[in-house]
């Protein structure tokens, strides 16, 4: 077994895995003994198990935007069994790792265990990477001028935590917004940049042993770009729309769950349904995801369902927030690490042990 698949299997060890899981569970516990009394009193409606429905089939939407990314980006090397084998290993590396991290650094790894060169899994990896930043640089302000700043930081129902998630969103989209300008200009302006930076970086004392490992990536960056460089605009206009159509559909997954719990309760606030509203609901979904850059712990185990559940807190049914914030996790993220789980397993062993 080559050296870089042995660095990219020691991010599956047993206790990354364990981890968000155990943190999840600790939190589950945790916020549904807060609400026991109305949770043990609450049912779902008809309309209400619709909405749920409905959220689950925007999750699918949301795969599916990524598998034809995917395609795309490999210009169709991949099958379509592929993409979707692909699809949930990346996702699964993401839900155990830190969300600044992601589940990009192995991707090349499954990438090219498809029968895809480093060079083009590299490519490809670069590509996403650049799509999904690209897309959070233009949404924010998009977001700020037409719903408001008030509206995605300011509550009814104000709390030291919920003033200070402002902080948290700047970092976020500071860290995000000097990562693409980078990455847009190493990639299509000046390659060698960014291999003489992490080359240079790689000198460091403590850092040192991984310099041949620094150059070989800054070699396969110098390809990527090359490789990008030289696509036609309908390549870049299609893989970003799959992509912002995948990340609208992970946000509108929300609202739909908001909406199903709210007209199951006794007296549904009718307010709900106002379109500036169900807006306010998705673009503070996006900034959520935007301050999880901050945050250490694999897939925002632990801080995101809480900050879902404060955040959210003007428009879920009094009394439910960490309900519906449970809820939410269990549609948007533990499928993740159920479903890879058990596809990881099986893919190492056919793809990596028998030819070992």
């Amino acid at each position: 077994m080559k050296h870089s698949d042995q660095e990219s299997l020691h991010k599956f060890r047993p206790i990354r895995i364990l981890l968000p899981i155990l943190i999840g569970v600790a939190v589950a516990i945790y916020l549904i003994y807060k609400e026991k009394d109305q949770i043990s009193q609450f049912t779902f409606t008809l309309n209400g198990c619709l909405f749920i429905l409905a959220a689950i089939g925007l999750m699918l939407c949301r795969d599916i935007g990524y598998m034809i990314r995917i395609r795309i980006l490999s210009n169709k090397q991949l099958s379509w069994f592929q993409c979707i084998k692909i699809t949930f290993l990346w996702e699964f590396a993401s839900a155990i790792t830190p969300t600044a991290i992601g589940g990009t650094g192995v991707a090349v790894f499954f990438l090219h265990h498809e029968k895809i060169s480093w060079a083009e899994s590299t490519t490809i990896v670069m590509a996403t990477s650049f799509l999904d930043e690209l897309f959070f640089a233009l949404s924010f302000p998009v977001l700020i001028l037409t719903i408001g700043w008030e509206n995605l930081f300011t509550q009814y129902n104000q709390t030291s935590f919920v003033n200070n998630l402002v902080w948290f969103a700047i970092a976020g989209y500071t860290i995000k917004l000097c990562y693409i300008i980078f990455v847009s200009y190493a990639l299509f302006f000046n390659p060698k940049l960014f291999k003489r930076i992490i080359v240079g970086i790689s000198t460091l004392p403590f850092i040192r042993k991984w310099k041949r490992d620094a150059i070989a990536y800054g070699d396969e960056f110098i390809l990527a770009s090359k490789n990008l460089q030289h696509k036609k605009p309908s390549f870049w206009i299609s893989s970003f729309l799959a992509t912002a159509g995948s990340w609208i559909s992970r946000y509108w997954t929300a609202n739909l769950i908001i909406l199903g719990v709210t007209i199951s309760t006794v007296t549904p606030n009718p307010e709900i349904f106002d379109f500036m509203n169900q807006m306010i609901i998705f673009a503070r979904q996006l900034i959520m995801w935007i301050m999880m850059m901050v945050m250490p712990s694999p897939g925002g185990a632990g801080f995101s369902e809480f900050l879902f559940s404060k955040y959210m807190i003007d428009f879920v049914p009094l009394g439910y927030e960490n309900m519906v914030s449970l809820i939410w996790r269990a549609i948007s993220y533990y499928p993740y690490l159920l479903i890879g789980s058990v596809l990881f397993p099986i893919w190492l062993r056919n793809k990596i042990l028998k030819k070992k």
